[in-house]
């Protein structure tokens, strides 16, 4: 004979990756929760080792940067063919500033959401995590060709911790509504 009476178990972390496991008691909630704070710091990880990559081959993303813009400003008139290329630089630099500030904006998130877990984290970060699949799906004929700086393993990596964040990211926002709409059995 079973004890129904009692709550059931909460979900282990594997099940949590799962976007449609049952959000049925607040341990599974909560532990949603933190699993969506740690799958950050290992957002933050893949990022920093993106940035990483990127600062040791810089000379040779900055090549083939040159040669892509050369062969579209072939066409253009001379002045804004020299406007093109003097682009390449710059946009380099931003991807990389702007790859940091996501690291460190990962960083943050983790934190406050492994202190005080919030709903909007997991949903705008949902939203980033869907927007990188989709980008990494556009990018990948390029890679595979040849034709990206990007190494296909860094490529693959980020890929694969997309797809997990993106299912992390909204079981944690489901907890959240669980146990907004629960405060009970919070």
């Amino acid at each position: 004979m079973t004890d129904t009476t009692r709550a059931p178990a909460p979900a282990s972390w594997p099940v949590l990756v799962w976007p449609f496991v049952a959000m049925d008691n607040a341990a599974t909630a909560r532990r949603a929760l933190l699993f969506s704070a740690i799958m950050l710091l290992i957002k933050a990880a893949i990022t920093a080792v993106s940035v990483a990559w990127t600062m040791t081959h810089m000379a040779e993303i900055r090549a083939m940067m040159d040669a892509a813009m050369a062969v579209k400003a072939a066409g253009m008139p001379p002045e804004q063919a020299a406007m093109a290329s003097s682009m390449g630089a710059t946009m380099l630099k931003f991807g990389m500033y702007f790859t940091i500030f996501l690291a460190g904006l990962y960083l943050v998130a983790a934190l406050v959401q492994w202190r005080k877990p919030t709903g909007w984290i997991p949903l705008v970060l949902a939203l980033f995590a869907a927007l990188g699949v989709v980008f990494t799906l556009i990018s990948l004929p390029k890679v595979m060709s040849g034709q990206s700086p990007t190494p296909a393993w860094l490529t693959y990596a980020s890929f694969i911790v997309a797809l997990v964040c993106l299912g992390v990211f909204i079981n944690a926002f489901r907890a959240h509504r669980f146990i907004a709409d629960n405060p009970r059995a919070a």
